[in-house]
């Protein structure tokens, strides 16, 4: 049997894995397991080396018409000369929230460029990024095509949900709603078809929130 080790992780990332594993109900090893490969998969550039490469061949995408230097190893990583002539320092990195995790002097440069961000900015830098997952949805859902309806709730406990799910791994109102109805859902297809939820069923769903931070 292979090795085993642990890792120290935030209370609010195991939160958000534990969300994830609970969703496919597989364990966390498991879970990461699949994250690498994808990873490994769809990230075009495995080091910022390799991205640098493209970067410089592809000024003219990120705005940029050409390098006046070159720090890499330092930040600035570059400094450029953007499509109105204007000089800008340039700070780099695979993911934009690595300059942060780096460390690096936010005061330094003008912009953050990177091959995959969340943000649109880091402490008020802007951030030129390739991807960001709004195009990673938009491309997945017209292979998927999924097909989504509306379901209406109380406008209260919608804020209610809303201030429940922040620093979680839930994204959304619907997407919380969703997980909690397949959870219910799923239990009752195992156990009993379609009948009204007993009282263990309630318990059954509030053991499952509280082992995920909700109550």
């Amino acid at each position: 049997m292979e090795e085993r080790t642990t890792i120290q992780i935030s209370e609010s990332l195991r939160r958000r894995i534990k969300v994830l594993a609970s969703l496919r109900d597989i364990p966390y090893e498991d879970l990461l397991d699949s994250l690498i490969d994808v990873f490994e998969t769809l990230i075009p550039f495995k080091t910022e080396k390799d991205f640098a490469n493209f970067f410089e061949e592809n000024l003219e995408k990120f705005g940029f018409k050409r390098i006046i230097e070159k720090r890499f190893g330092s930040s600035p990583t570059y400094i450029v000369e953007d499509i109105e002539g204007k000089r800008k320092n340039v700070g780099f990195e695979l993911f934009a929230k690595d300059f942060e995790r780096h460390k690096h002097d936010l005061s330094k440069v003008d912009c953050i460029v990177s091959l995959f961000s969340t943000v649109d900015s880091i402490g008020g830098v802007p951030v030129i990024s390739l991807l960001k997952p709004e195009s990673a949805k938009k491309v997945i859902g017209e292979f998927g095509n999924a097909k989504h309806t509306t379901v209406s709730i109380p406008s209260t406990l919608y804020k209610k949900i809303g201030e429940l799910i922040k620093d979680t791994g839930f994204n959304s109102v619907s997407e919380y709603v969703t997980f909690m109805l397949r959870e219910v859902l799923s239990r009752k297809d195992e156990e009993k078809g379609h009948e009204p939820l007993t009282e263990e069923d309630v318990e059954h769903i509030k053991r499952k929130l509280k082992a995920l931070g909700y109550l």
